[in-house]
């Protein structure tokens, strides 16, 4: 990325893929914003994914097709720029800014015809090595994610006791995407509140109302949720930072699914904090709703032990 500052004499110059679902760009490379998730459906980028073309901007902020929300959580503000579509074997995979222009006596100016011949052929090279990278990523994925759901088919199988199973799953996840804290909290719906049951990094006992805090949100309908920065999210319950001293900052929830298919979760699986600093990202999330899934299994013939694992847990946090 050196190189490409010197070539093209620019401020900033950002690398962003398209997730699986391909409605947001996750942020490759960049000064000041590397793994954040960008609307891949709003802003410049989202009009050159469209038409497979290049665009050059001069003047962004009068531009009604600018998205000004990345300067908003950069404070970085945006002037002049060039996006280009990454496309690899005929499929656009994302696209790259080179922004903000710097003239010869470090002044501001538009980029010209030659830096968008220039970016054409950075997109055209990238583009190679994101793709086999990204095919390499996959297969590594792949590895870990079968790798991780037999340990848990093999803690299933083994009649362990429920919070073995947890622990068993805990580590698993542990393992997987290397969060700082993953707690289990199974769903009471007769008092409609979600208990913590176990947890690693974090603290047992804790019990949250049903829409109460991210856990309780997600145990109310069973919608997963991943947020980069929790203390900008709504949903977010401070309660037991302030009470811990515990500071959170990104969140992936998921919930485990009952046993029926209109059936509310039997628990939830929440991660806190990435321990790289970073956010939990679309692969995460897609690697712990399949264990969620396989750990509904083990619930399954488990059930009746969820009520004394409760009292136990509560006997321990007294």
């Amino acid at each position: 990325m050196d190189v490409a500052y010197n070539i093209f004499r620019a401020q900033r110059i950002s690398v962003m893929v398209l997730n699986r679902k391909k409605t947001h760009f996750t942020v490759l490379a960049s000064k000041d914003a590397e793994g954040r998730e960008i609307d891949a459906c709003k802003g410049i980028g989202s009009v050159v994914l469209s038409s497979g073309e290049l665009l050059n901007v001069k003047n962004a902020y009068k531009d009604s097709r600018f998205n000004p929300d990345c300067d908003l959580v950069t404070g970085f503000h945006t002037q002049s720029l060039l996006c280009a579509p990454l496309v690899a074997n005929n499929e656009t995979i994302g696209v790259v800014y080179v922004i903000n222009k710097i003239g010869a006596e470090e002044e501001m100016t538009v980029f010209e015809k030659e830096d968008e011949e220039m970016l054409e052929c950075f997109a055209s090279t990238a583009s190679v090595a994101i793709k086999k990278a990204q095919m390499y990523h996959d297969a590594i994925r792949g590895e870990k994610n079968s790798q991780a759901l037999l340990s848990i088919v093999r803690s299933r199988s083994s009649d362990e006791v429920l919070e073995s199973v947890f622990m068993s799953t805990i580590d698993t996840i542990y393992q997987l995407l290397l969060p700082d804290c993953v707690s289990v909290f199974i769903c009471d719906q007769p008092t409609q509140e979600a208990w913590a049951c176990v947890s690693k990094g974090g603290f047992e006992g804790i019990s949250v109302k049903y829409g109460q805090g991210i856990a309780g949100t997600v145990a109310a309908n069973g919608q997963t949720v991943r947020v980069a920065n929790a203390y900008e999210d709504g949903r977010f319950y401070d309660a037991v930072d302030r009470k811990t001293g515990y500071q959170t900052k990104s969140v992936l929830c998921v919930g485990v699914p009952g046993f029926a298919s209109n059936s509310k979760p039997v628990a939830v699986v929440q991660l806190l904090n990435k321990v790289n600093g970073k956010p939990f990202t679309q692969d995460d999330e897609d690697s712990l709703e399949i264990l969620c899934k396989e750990l509904s299994l083990s619930l399954r013939r488990k059930i009746e032990e969820m009520s004394f694992l409760r009292q136990a847990t509560f006997g321990r946090n007294m």
